[in-house]
């Protein structure tokens, strides 16, 4: 006799100011972050990245369990240990900035992505657009 075990979904009801429901998501597993911008919202999972635009799925990311989510100046940023995932707003990859050690501290400053580690700092730009 084969054992299966049970499937778990973690449902996301989202509700307006006065607590009316207004959407329902369904995602693989519970989340362990919700964030939401004017335009964006940001449910990480322990492996997934999804971002709604209204109710549309506009990006997913796969993502570590260790992975941090920083939204900042229009960018998003998936923070590991030893990398930085830059996305734009609407979930779509920009770029990676990769360290050797540990990072310490990752985030946007005046619109340059800042990382540091226990003895490094390192700034990193470019004149990409954020669409």
């Amino acid at each position: 006799m084969r054992r299966t075990s049970p499937v778990r979904l973690a449902r996301i009801l989202r509700i307006d100011g006065s607590g009316k429901p207004i959407a329902l998501y369904d995602v693989g597993t519970a989340p362990i972050r919700i964030m939401e911008t004017d335009r964006h919202l940001y449910i990480q999972t322990f492996t997934r990245l999804y971002v709604l635009e209204g109710d549309r799925l506009v990006g997913l990311q796969d993502c570590t369990t260790k992975c941090d989510l920083l939204v900042d100046e229009g960018l998003v940023l998936l923070v590991e240990d030893k990398g930085v995932r830059v996305l734009t707003e609407a979930g779509r990859p920009l770029g990676v900035a990769l360290t050797k050690a540990p990072i310490r501290r990752a985030g946007i400053e005046d619109g340059v992505l800042v990382v540091e580690t226990r003895t490094h700092r390192g700034r990193f730009s470019s004149p990409i657009r954020r669409s």
